[in-house]
This record gives C-alpha cells, structure tokens and sequence, in this order.
C-alpha cells in the first residue's frame, strides 16, 4: 500500500509541476445569445413585446441583476 501512495503524490506532484510550467488548459464555454444589430423604434414595436421587456426588467431588479 505504500508504493501507491508514493506513486500517487508523485503523479500529484508532477501534475502541479506541468500545471506550473506550462499553464492549465484553457477552458471554453459555449455562449449563444441574442443579439439584434440594429435597434428598433419602440414605435414599431408591439404591446405584447413592450409588456415583454418590462417583465423582464422587473425579474431582472428583483433577482439584484441591474
């Protein structure tokens, strides 16, 4: 049982060493959103999307995201 635990802190060891020199992996995250690229007159828009953005604006003030 001794030989792995010195196998294990080795590998540890070895690991942290790499992490040290070289730099961890880089780590990526898809990210889709929405995204209009030009703005639209609130004019042009309906009631049911105007309703639509202040509901969201509330939850946005209510869960502290404003």
């Amino acid at each position: 049982m001794r030989h792995g635990e010195a196998e294990t802190t080795r590998l540890v060891a070895i690991r942290k060493l790499l992490d040290r020199g070289f730099g961890r992996p880089a780590l990526h995250a898809d990210i889709k959103s929405e995204v209009q690229t030009t703005p639209r007159s609130v004019r042009s828009m309906t009631d049911e999307e105007l309703m639509e953005i202040i509901e969201r604006g509330k939850g946005e003030r209510e869960n502290g995201e404003v």
